[in-house]
């Protein structure tokens, strides 16, 4: 078996091990074990993504976070979780994005106080607090084009991202974004995580607007970084006679 293979292999293997960990702490209710699982699952994807394209198998390197987001459904069904996902940059709390989701479904204009100074990792009084699946993908196009989003205004984000996901990481065909105040437009064509959200649109539909896919999370995630705002998905239509895949975002008040 040729090298690239074997590491592409290795990688999606450590990807989904560190699904299985971060399941497996919450059932235990080891919020140490659940940080290092989601630690394992950012860095595999991480490396899997800078693999020579050669060596990529797009449809299995996205379908095999569907156990990831499967585990993440389970998690979100148990606590009877009503919400759409909201996106926390940075700023608000720690150096990292979080994503929480409300028990009850609400705009969310500010974080709940609950949220601010957690008590457990993961469970906190008002919903679950996770982190998002893309945020890795952030860190890894801000590293490879030595760029941080948060100095880059929402008008020249169009043309950052076609460069980004068409041009170096070849992740879509094209990619559109519209700007319409606090409602912000993307569509992605040919996507290579289309099947993937396909597939969880007929699985489990709700969890495309609570966690989404690695891709349309790590939008959301820059969004949120630019606008300093909390982010959440309004609607996520998919065409597939174009694989075409239609995101509203919403940016609500500044933190």
């Amino acid at each position: 078996m040729q090298r690239g293979n074997i590491l592409f292999i290795s990688l999606l293997l450590a990807s989904i091990s560190g699904s299985l960990v971060f399941i497996i702490s919450f059932i235990i209710n080891i919020s140490f074990l659940g940080i290092v699982g989601l630690i394992i699952v950012a860095i595999s994807f991480t490396f899997l993504m800078v693999i020579p394209q050669k060596f990529r198998r797009e449809n299995i390197f996205a379908e095999s976070f569907f156990s990831t987001i499967f585990g993440l459904s389970k998690i979100i069904s148990h606590f009877d979780a009503k919400g759409n996902g909201f996106i926390i940059p940075p700023t608000a709390l720690t150096d990292k994005f979080l994503l929480y989701i409300p028990y009850m479904q609400e705009r969310l204009s500010e974080i709940p106080l609950g949220i601010r100074k957690p008590n457990r990792y993961m469970l906190v009084n008002r919903g679950l607090l996770f982190l998002p699946i893309g945020f890795s993908l952030v860190e890894l196009f801000e590293k490879k084009l030595n760029i941080n989003f948060s100095s880059i205004g929402l008008f020249d984000l169009a043309e950052l991202m076609h460069q980004i996901l068409v041009d170096k990481f070849n992740m879509v065909t094209n990619i559109y974004i519209e700007v319409f105040s606090n409602k912000i437009l993307v569509q992605l064509v040919d996507s290579m995580f289309f099947d993937l959200s396909y597939r969880l649109s007929i699985e489990m539909p709700k969890i495309l607007t609570q966690i989404g896919n690695p891709l349309s999370s790590a939008i959301g995630c820059i969004l949120s970084k630019i606008s300093e705002r909390i982010v959440y998905v309004a609607s996520y239509k998919l065409n597939t006679s174009k694989k075409l895949t239609e995101i509203v975002y919403i940016l609500s008040k500044t933190i």
